[in-house]
This record gives C-alpha cells, structure tokens and sequence, in this order.
C-alpha cells in the first residue's frame, strides 16, 4: 500500500480549539491563555464575543489588553456546571467564538 492510500493531506475542517494552560498559582495560566485567544482569534478571523466563565476573577485585569486588541469579551462569574453547560451551548450555536474558563478546577471540586 503506498503513502497516499494509507493518510491524507492534513486539513482544518473547523475552528475548534481546545487547549489547558497548567501551572501553580501566579504563574501566568490566565495571562498566557489570553495571548494564546487573542492570536487564534485575529488568525481565525472572528468577530462575535469571547465569553468569559470567571471564577478567579482574573478577567479584570486583561480588560486593557483586550481592549487593545478589539475583541469583544462577556464575562460571567459562576462556579455553577449548569452555566458551563449553556455556555457550551452558546459555543455551538455560534454566539460566541470562544469560551474562556477560569477555572474549570473549581467548578469541578464543586460538581
């Protein structure tokens, strides 16, 4: 069997991008996360809001740099699983072209 038969050329069938940023406290997770968005969202070419499930209330402190940036940010402060789950839902009916949460560990010690 020879190369072409057996794989295909790589190509993007979508925008989905999951990514987790790990690491102690203070070491910049949210701030790297933040680049990270900020690229993906002007190389993707977006424009609806990034929403911003924020239970380190780290979102604050990156209002300046967004707003350099002009991406549009929601921001909503819960350690509820049923609001991941309707922003999850947000995401797929595109009403947002992101879903940002900090943290995710909390709300999983919660659940």
């Amino acid at each position: 069997m020879n190369l072409q038969h057996f794989a295909s050329d790589l190509k993007s069938q979508n925008h989905f991008i999951k990514a987790s940023f790990g690491g102690f406290q203070g070491s910049g997770k949210t701030r790297t996360a933040t680049e990270f968005l900020i690229g993906a969202y002007k190389e993707l070419k977006c424009t609806k809001p990034v929403l911003f499930l924020d239970n380190e209330k780290g979102s604050r402190f990156l209002i300046p740099l967004l707003k350099k940036n002009k991406i549009p940010v929601m921001v909503k402060d819960t350690t509820n699983l049923a609001d991941v789950i309707q922003a999850l839902q947000y995401l797929e009916n595109n009403e947002i072209d992101f879903l940002f949460i900090d943290s995710l560990t909390k709300i999983y010690y919660k659940f």
